[in-house]
């Protein structure tokens, strides 16, 4: 591994998110803002050049290639090397978790207030029939369908749906991360404890002392 840092020309050390847009660029956020490398040099962005809020807590890239994210302040998106925010008046402030896109493309952000979706360009309304509370880990399923933190619990929503159902497990902690590895095995990690399932029919099992030591 290469490690970078002021000497190359990477002022902000406190980075929190990363991701790779369809240009090849490299970004990271953090406290201070973003971060873009183009194998060569890096280059900051900020207030000037549109962000919400300089602490960037997620970053995605959406199907064309766009470079997509959050800050504590709001969401944005990269328009020809500058931002253009969005979800500000709607969006909980210091509060906002982490961003995905559907199967169909449609940007989607989780909140301390629920769930929140694109509904018109640069428009993110709260997704119809939530319950609720605090949304923080997503997964977009192949089908569709999409799996979302509800606290300890873990809900479901199905493709063409918009009603949220409980898969019927009480985790033992609020899921901070929901994965499938390549063998189609869901993983859910909360705190320190950490849950597999196999298949969507069989149990959850506990994989903390496997895995975590615990």
């Amino acid at each position: 591994f290469r490690h970078y840092g002021p000497d190359d020309g990477l002022s902000m050390m406190s980075l929190y998110v990363g991701a790779q847009d369809g240009a090849g660029f490299t970004w990271v956020g953090g406290a201070s803002g973003l971060v873009r490398y183009d194998g060569l040099r890096f280059r900051s962005y900020g207030l000037e050049e549109g962000l919400p809020s300089l602490l960037v807590t997620d970053l995605a890239v959406g199907p064309d290639g766009v470079l997509w994210g959050t800050t504590s302040r709001g969401a944005f998106r990269e328009s020809r090397g500058r931002f253009i925010a969005f979800g500000v008046d709607v969006l909980p402030e210091n509060a906002i978790n982490q961003v995905a896109f559907d199967a169909s493309g449609r940007f989607w952000v989780t909140t301390s207030a629920g769930p929140f979706t694109m509904v018109a360009p640069d428009k993110l309304e709260l997704a119809p029939d939530w319950p609720g509370g605090d949304a923080l880990a997503m997964l977009f399923e192949p089908d569709g369908s999409l799996l979302i933190s509800h606290g300890r619990r873990l809900l479901r929503r199905a493709p063409s749906h918009t009603e949220f159902r409980d898969v019927g497990h009480d985790f033992a902690e609020p899921i901070t991360a929901v994965v499938r590895d390549g063998s189609d095995r869901l993983w859910l990690r909360a705190g320190g404890h950490l849950w597999s399932q196999r298949t969507a029919d069989s149990p959850f099992e506990d994989r903390s002392a496997d895995y975590l030591g615990v």
